[in-house]
């Protein structure tokens, strides 16, 4: 992977609650005597769901990740769950993929560490993993090469490391590709790629059929003739946010926040808007929402972090 895109990927707090409910009908049996059917209403029945934001409102103002970062780059954080988190960093010496851990949602993540197999002296980025913790896509660049490729690792359960990974060929190339990310159902792959497209790196997208990842398709709704990287999709599918060196919407210097929705997975994505509260002079990017759209983790060298780039995250309010 070129240097100016590895230079530039918490199911969180959620509540929910049920009322037990039930609807008596008298049976009026034969002996005379009576019965009550207790069988739940399903209406009442069903969870009630508090959301954790409101999704229409902008995100709070970005603070760091207590825990996590270190004094070289640390960039593509993604949280498995509330417990568990993946980034890629330098502090090992090469680019790789270390992992973080912490106690409870609320708790402060613990120092990253070393991910066997992600952690060699190859370049290893862009981690990407699984709602179910099994599988973590991700961008793999061998020793002496300078293009990555997407690759995919997969494991037996959390409690075992994960085998070496594969090159998803279907959608790699020649050039430069990764920023992986990917809907909640596993059906569309989102990543970033130098090949010939309309800027010098743009958004592709491919859909996993019966036999895996089929050819990859310009997200033509969103490119542009500049830098358009960094793809982060909600889980349902239906908003992207990515970053941009586009000039347009109020842009600034460096690249930006952007976000496009769309309507259905059938429908292209509408025009996009700069997310005004999350960009800067400096360069930002997303690296992870929530699959609700409340929480992102973006990385960023403005001032206040500690090192090269940091990861800082921002919340929607209710």
């Amino acid at each position: 992977m070129s240097s100016y895109l590895r230079g530039l990927l918490v199911l969180s707090l959620g509540g929910c609650g049920s009322v037990a409910g039930g609807s008596g009908s008298v049976d009026a049996a034969i002996d005379g005597t009576s019965s009550v059917d207790a069988a739940p209403d399903a209406a009442i029945d069903a969870p009630v769901v508090t959301p954790r934001c409101d999704v229409t409102r902008s995100f709070g103002a970005p603070t760091v990740v207590a825990g996590i970062n270190g004094t070289l780059k640390d960039i593509q954080a993604v949280q498995a769950d509330d417990l568990t988190l993946y980034l890629s960093t330098d502090r090992g010496g090469t680019t790789d993929i270390y992992r973080s851990t912490r106690a409870s949602a609320t708790a402060i993540w613990q120092t990253p560490t070393a991910v066997a197999p992600f952690a060699t002296t190859a370049l290893e980025t862009s981690p990407y993993l699984t709602a179910d913790g099994l599988t973590m896509l991700y961008a793999y660049a061998p020793v002496g090469t300078v293009n990555a490729d997407i690759y995919l690792a997969t494991r037996a359960s959390t409690s075992v490391a994960f085998a070496a990974g594969t090159a998803v060929t279907a959608v790699n190339s020649t050039d430069d590709d990764g920023d992986v990310t990917v809907t909640a159902d596993g059906g569309i792959l989102f990543f970033a790629s130098s090949r010939a497209g309309t800027g010098g790196y743009d958004l592709y997208q491919s859909i996993r059929g019966s036999s895996g990842y089929g050819a990859p398709t310009l997200v033509t709704a969103i490119n542009t003739n500049v830098y358009d990287a960094h793809p982060r999709i909600t889980g349902d599918g239906l908003r992207m946010y990515y970053s941009s060196m586009r000039t347009d919407g109020g842009a600034l210097a460096g690249t930006d926040i952007w976000t496009a929705s769309r309507a259905s997975l059938a429908a292209p994505f509408g025009a996009p808007m700069r997310v005004a509260e999350l960009s800067t002079a400096s360069n930002e990017s997303p690296t992870w929402i929530s699959s609700d759209g409340c929480v992102m983790l973006l990385q960023t060298n403005r001032a206040g972090g500690m090192g090269d780039q940091d990861i800082w995250q921002a919340i929607k309010p209710l």
